[in-house]
């Protein structure tokens, strides 16, 4: 049974690029190491039932798993994000185009409060922002800052 939800990460980017780039940005692994303090990414197909596979140079238990569970290419894309977390989040990236800018939300959701999730819901929300601040920065071809590689 899946954890209470309770808090979720929640937050929104207005992005100076067509939704396309940052659809590449999310979807593909080269692009996505860019961005990310992953080392490998994998994507076995990007559909319903597909996976990612993130590996981290941090890895202590196997490397982080993504289940994809919907997608609407260049719009939305749904899975469930197991990590260091004592049970799988659900992460969940919406795009809508507005003018020559893409909206980008986030959101990250299943954590429960205190016991074994203290501590999560703070790290997780921080480390979120830091990454996709970077990603912002490439879609929009500035240097890249933060966690994030170039």
């Amino acid at each position: 049974m899946r954890n209470a939800e309770k808090l979720d990460i929640r937050f929104e980017l207005l992005i100076k690029a067509k939704p396309a780039t940052v659809w590449r940005l999310l979807t593909e692994p080269a692009q996505i190491i860019r961005w990310s303090y992953m080392a490998t990414v994998t994507v076995d197909r990007l559909a319903p039932g597909g996976t990612f596979v993130f590996g981290s140079p941090t890895d202590k238990g196997g490397p982080d798993t993504g289940r994809i569970v919907r997608v609407e290419m260049g719009k939305r894309l749904t899975y469930w994000w197991k990590s260091s977390e004592p049970e799988e989040t659900l992460v969940e990236y919406a795009l809508k185009p507005e003018g020559h800018y893409t909206r980008l939300i986030f959101r990250n959701r299943g954590f429960a409060e205190g016991g074994p999730w203290a501590d999560f819901y703070e790290r997780d929300f921080t480390g979120w922002l830091e990454m996709h601040v970077v990603m912002k920065r490439l879609a929009e071809r500035r240097p890249a800052k933060a966690g994030g590689r170039t």
